[in-house]
């Protein structure tokens, strides 16, 4: 083998060297960002479930709220028919009291 066969054959190996390494590289560079997108994935899927859950809760928390309001809606409901009631015995006790004064 000449001089010249062997150093064509030392340059080929060295350019399929370098090519293998180009490639394991980018390799490892499209391993790293499929990586990356998963964990953008997993992350993204993980602010949605938390989001979701937000809405659940807020849901509930107003349906708490109309409740109370309902409840006390009721209560204040209540209270003016007891107020009414007690102002007509009040007003019946009175008519009974000059009743009774007009008879004395």
């Amino acid at each position: 083998m000449s001089a010249e066969s062997t150093a064509q054959q030392s340059a080929v190996g060295t350019r399929r060297d370098d090519e293998g390494q180009n490639r394991r590289e980018q390799d490892a560079r499209t391993l790293a960002e499929l990586a990356a997108r998963e964990h953008l994935g997993q992350d993204v899927n993980r602010v949605r479930d938390r989001v979701d859950e937000a809405k659940h809760e807020a849901q509930g928390a107003r349906q708490q709220a109309q409740q109370a309001r309902s409840s006390a809606q009721q209560a204040q409901n209540a209270t003016r028919q007891s107020l009414n009631q007690a102002d007509q015995q009040a007003q019946q006790a009175r008519q009974n009291v000059q009743r009774e004064l007009q008879r004395i």
